[in-house]
Formats: structure tokens, sequence, C-alpha cells
């Protein structure tokens, strides 16, 4: 771990990083209001409709069915993903964009979407 690495932990940790209520539940979200801001926010790397590109591909349905629970997906958008390019995508997390809890529950309605 470099020196910014732990910087980088300490003033995340130090933070006002909002406090959401994630539960370990399915999430009920707005799946147009969540391709908005994934084709907004996160189609850059994920590619279109989830594809893949710069970072993993999102929208296939064994992924999104079987390994990735909505928890997971919570917690990933939550907190980034250590020793990627996928900063924290919460409101105080440092990211390239700032969403609240229930627009991280639209964005993992829309990805679960892809999976029908």
């Amino acid at each position: 771990m470099t020196e910014k690495d732990l910087s980088d932990i300490v003033a995340f940790l130090r933070s006002n990083v909002e406090r959401a209520t994630f539960s370990g539940k399915t999430v009920r979200g707005v799946v147009e209001d969540g391709q908005l801001i994934f084709e907004t926010n996160c189609a850059q790397c994920h590619g279109k409709k989830g594809k893949g590109g710069l970072a993993p591909a999102l929208g296939n349905k064994v992924f999104l069915t079987r390994i990735a629970f909505d928890s997971y997906l919570q917690a990933t958008m939550a907190l980034g993903r250590h020793n990627t390019q996928m900063r924290s995508m919460m409101t105080g997390g440092g990211g390239v964009v700032e969403l609240k809890a229930p627009e991280v529950n639209n964005v993992i309605s829309y990805l679960k979407s892809l999976a029908q």
C-alpha cells in the first residue's frame, strides 16, 4: 500500500460520507432513473448497457442473478473497489459523482433489469 493509498483511506474515514442504510434485501428503485444515472456516469467505463469496456461488464445475466447480490453492488458503489479505478459513488466519498442511497438503488434496479 502506498502512502497515497493510506492517505486516501484516512481522508475517506474522516469525511462526512452519507451513512446510507443498505439492507441485505432486494432493492427497489426506479429503473428509468437508474438508466439515466448509469448512462451519464458509468457507461464510459462499463459500456453501453453494461456490456463492458475499460471496466468489467455489468450487464451479464449470470453475474447479476447469481453473483452480484444487491448488497454487494451497494457496497461497491458506496466504497469503490480497492486497487482499481472504481471510486466511491456516494455523497462525500470523493468519487467522480456523488449519489445518494436512493440513486444507488436506482442504478442497481437498472442493472438488474438488464438480466431479464
